[in-house]
């Protein structure tokens, strides 16, 4: 990635590493001619055959792989007459330094860059400029010496929170200023960040790792091969997608979800309760006041969806590496925003579902019971699960046979599989509404002297109401019990306030889309079928 050399600016950089391309190309070219003369001559092959051979080799500038199966590969070479994909791989190089992926000490200078291994020789576990220990294996915290300069999250989690020590873009920061720092003559950190979000065509860093198709996109893309996608950097966000946390692949536990949960999300949950509560103490604000308020209160609704989907989720969340990436991020389809990948996520997601990833960890984990009746009579998914032995025997002969298992013993093994708690919390995820987009408002004008209060409107004309709230309104009473969900049950779910909802479950009543049970203020409200119908038309739709 980077070789100590960082004394002058991005654009030098990435004019060196095109030039270096080029000279690599025509030197590759050579050798291949040579290699060619060198093959003609052993096998004694005429000029005029020659000629024939070189007539139907591919001419400059066509291409003689498969472009559609390798459309996601970077390794063509277009990745270095790309300034934008330089950019955005200098950033996926400094948020993995940022996890403690790759050793900074390369990029410092100060150890040397690796060396190339005999193209023979057994792959490494590891890839060159990989932080590893004295084994070869990843570093772990009590392989890396107190000096190391990288302050590594070794629980892989990182997030967007600008007042969080754990902010994302304050740890690149504090990457680019390590490897930047102290060179004589040369460009300040600063000076390489903003050079960096010019390239990329982006204000601030933020900006490129907030919007799903700026960074994901490209890491995905760069992570990919052929039709294999393994993405190792994941953005897991909800609604608009104020607040994310970004979670490295290989850190994985089974608590990971609840450090999100409890170490990050439920704290800023209550920082910004406390926020929108002091400004809204305040009484009538205007101007940036108002403005500073609105943002408050878009965070909260991100983070009180988020947080809804964690719980969800969390229970049920046994990543194992050997299942693959997509298997592993294919339960987080509804927090993943990235739309593309989300939809593959989901695909596979309905496939686990359904069975036909029986041989996955995570099916074991989720679906015990049907796994083990396949495994009776498939001796690959039980070898798979570490059941071989306790359902299948080898004869004398070398043949494998079923084991003659009783009912009992069968209802005996899935008991030892089975746990109620993750069964329960299938259910609920399961019968869980669509994911719900918490419902975008208009900010106030920061010049503007109007109050932030509902604007009085003229006496006896309607409310105006918002359809992206009635629209989600209808999705969350999918989900809603036979005896249906009061307004402030409905307003938690939308983190909205209840009295928002007023107008909406008024004019939803009232096209017949919603029932009413009970009066006053015990009333609930569920779909009524015309409601239902109005839900699966905008599923169809999208």
């Amino acid at each position: 990635a980077l070789d100590g050399s960082t004394s002058t600016s991005l654009a030098c950089c990435i004019e060196k590493l095109q030039n270096l391309y080029a000279e690599a190309g025509d030197e590759l070219e050579r050798i291949e001619r040579e290699i060619d003369e060198l093959v003609y001559d052993l096998y004694q092959i005429s000029d005029c055959d020659r000629s024939e051979i070189a007539a139907m080799l591919p001419s400059e500038g066509e291409d003689s792989y498969d472009a559609e199966a390798d459309h996601n590969d970077d390794s063509d070479g277009k990745l270095f007459g790309d300034a934008h994909k330089l950019g955005s791989t200098l950033l996926d190089y400094l948020l993995g330094c940022s996890f403690g992926r790759w050793d900074i000490h390369y990029a410092t200078g100060a150890r040397n860059p690796p060396v190339l291994s005999d193209p023979f020789a057994k792959l490494p576990v590891c890839p060159p400029g990989q932080l590893q220990n004295a084994q070869g294996l990843p570093a772990r915290p009590e392989d890396v010496p107190a000096a190391y300069p990288v302050r590594i999250p070794w629980d892989g989690i990182l997030v967007d929170d600008p007042n969080h020590p754990l902010d994302f873009e304050h740890r690149i920061r504090e990457v680019i200023e390590i490897i930047w720092s102290g060179q004589e003559g040369g460009p300040t950190s600063d000076a390489i960040e903003h050079e960096a979000c010019d390239i990329l065509g982006v204000k601030t860093l933020r900006d490129y790792f907030r919007k799903p198709a700026g960074f994901f996109a490209e890491h995905l893309k760069r992570y990919s091969k052929s039709r294999r996608q393994a993405p190792i950097y994941w953005q897991l966000s909800a609604g608009n997608g104020i607040y994310s946390a970004w979670l490295y692949y290989h850190r994985f536990t089974q608590d990971t979800l609840y450090r999100v949960l409890r170490d990050f999300v439920e704290p800023r949950i209550q920082d910004a309760e406390r926020e929108q509560f002091e400004f809204e103490s305040q009484g009538g604000l205007s101007g940036d006041a108002a403005v500073l308020l609105h943002e408050v209160q878009a965070l909260l609704q991100d983070l009180q969806l988020f947080k809804s989907e964690l719980e969800l989720v969390a229970p049920l969340w046994n990543p194992n590496l050997n299942d693959g990436v997509i298997i592993n991020h294919a339960i987080l389809w509804r927090i993943t925003p990235y739309t593309p990948w989300q939809k593959k996520c989901k695909e596979c997601w309905d496939k686990l579902v359904k069975g036909d990833y029986d041989w996955a960890h995570l099916a074991f984990h989720l679906w015990p019971e049907r796994v083990i009746r396949k495994c009776v009579t498939d001796r690959s998914l039980a070898i798979a699960h570490g059941l071989e032995e306790r359902l299948w025997q080898e004869t004398s002969k070398g043949n494998w046979l079923q084991r003659q298992v009783s009912e009992v013993e069968l209802q005996a093994l899935l008991a030892e599989y089975s746990k109620p708690a993750v069964q329960n919390a299938l259910e609920r995820f399961l019968a869980a509404s669509p994911p719900v987009a918490a419902a975008r408002t208009r900010a106030p004008r920061a010049g503007k002297s109007s109050s932030i209060s509902t604007t009085r409107r003229a006496r006896g004309s309607a409310p105006e109401v918002d359809a992206e709230t009635s629209r989600q309104t209808l999705l969350v009473l999918t989900a809603a019990p036979a005896d249906g969900l009061g307004r402030n049950a409905i307003a938690e779910l939308l983190a909205v306030e209840a009295a928002s909802l007023t107008a909406v479950i008024k004019q939803l009543k009232e096209v017949g889309q919603i029932e009413q049970l009970g009066a006053a203020r015990g009333a609930k409200y569920r779909l009524s079928e015309s409601g239902l119908a109005a839900v699966e038309s905008q599923a169809g739709e999208g």
